[in-house]
């Protein structure tokens, strides 16, 4: 005797899915898995959704719209927030813009 399994593909929250035996479901590519909606890059950047929805609306972060609906590339935002890291690092640095000798203060 064998077991044939027909894996039977839908669409649930945008995303589409391959059914397989068990019940076990997985996303039918990893593309999918690239694009993140306002409530998962709320959750990676652990802020409300309104944040995030507000930050796109302003253009404050990579983002577009399907129908109507925000969407963030995975890549696009580690990307986005590697930049924000260093910008932050280089606010903390030592400025040598001003100089001790630079008479144009007043002492």
């Amino acid at each position: 005797m064998f077991l044939l399994v027909i894996p039977l593909i839908f669409q649930q929250n945008g995303i589409l899915w391959n059914t397989l035996e068990m019940g076990e479901r997985m996303p039918n590519s990893d593309h999918a898995e690239s694009i993140l909606t306002i409530r998962e890059v709320a959750a990676l950047l652990r802020v409300v959704d309104k944040t995030v929805y507000t930050m796109a609306q302003r253009s404050e972060m990579p983002a577009f719209k399907v129908r109507g609906q925000w969407r963030f590339k995975r890549d696009d935002i580690e990307h986005w927030i590697e930049g924000r890291k260093a910008d932050a690092v280089r606010q903390c640095e030592p400025s040598n813009a001003i100089d001790q000798d630079d008479q144009s203060i007043p002492k």
